[in-house]
């Protein structure tokens, strides 16, 4: 990686500058880049649990999605814990049934 300063052509930032690279890891610097600029570094993308129905004793009779929004910091333990989540709205207290998809 290389980094310029286009105003003077100065490297403000070097390594492994010689190495080859796939384009598709430097075309995620300028997306990075303009999600910065356009959103602002305290920016956050979101995940919603969005429900269509009715809650009645703690269970959903009706629909429960989960909207997802890009969030790069969901992974994989954050996922289970979300699935699990999912699993006890849609089952209910004491596993419960509610009903929708």
């Amino acid at each position: 990686m290389h980094v310029l300063d286009l105003s003077t052509g100065g490297t403000v930032y070097a390594f492994e500058a010689d190495r080859p690279r796939i384009v598709a890891s430097n075309n995620k610097l300028f997306t990075s880049s303009a999600a910065l600029v356009r959103l602002g570094p305290g920016y956050l993308l979101e995940t919603a649990l969005l429900a269509r129905g009715s809650v009645a004793d703690g269970v959903l009779d009706g629909d429960l999605a989960v909207v997802g929004g890009g969030d790069p910091h969901l992974q994989a333990p954050h996922r289970r814990r979300l699935a699990g989540t999912v699993a006890c709205l849609r089952a209910g207290p004491c596993g419960r049934r509610g009903s929708g998809a």
